[in-house]
């Protein structure tokens, strides 16, 4: 997880009401924690928590499963919009969503209207534009 986004007290918590241990790895970046998936081919980490936006990057790796939704008893407190992004970028070879928004934050994307214009008309763009073969 993003280094400072877990809340204090999480841990103990959640060892105290499942009896579960936590092995907590803070990342400073994608780029972190992609090298650290590569390197270790994903052994020692059973959740990990990339950029919604970063999913082609994820996809060839072979390192994730789907997400069981019939397991998740809170699903439906998560925002519609938020589960389409797993649905829609993270479902790799139709096996399910690989990714669920636990945190969420954004930044902006500016570009120049004289050198880029958005692929799909009057569609505002998406992260996923930025990894276009049109964009390096």
């Amino acid at each position: 997880m993003w280094s400072g986004y877990l809340p204090p007290g999480l841990i103990k918590s959640f060892k105290a009401k499942t009896g579960i241990d936590i092995n907590h790895t803070s990342i400073r970046s994608n780029e972190d924690i992609l090298d650290r998936m590569k390197v270790t081919g994903g052994k020692g980490f059973d959740i990990v928590s990339p950029t919604s936006m970063r999913s082609l990057q994820w996809s060839s790796l072979n390192l994730l499963q789907p997400f069981d939704y019939t397991r998740i008893k809170n699903l439906s407190n998560v925002h519609d919009q938020l589960l389409a992004i797993g649905d829609a970028e993270w479902n790799f070879g139709a096996n399910g969503a690989h990714w669920l928004p636990h945190i969420w934050g954004s930044e902006g994307i500016a570009w120049r209207t004289d050198k880029w214009t958005p692929p799909r008309d009057g569609e505002i763009p998406s992260f996923g534009d930025l990894w276009q073969p049109d964009m390096t």
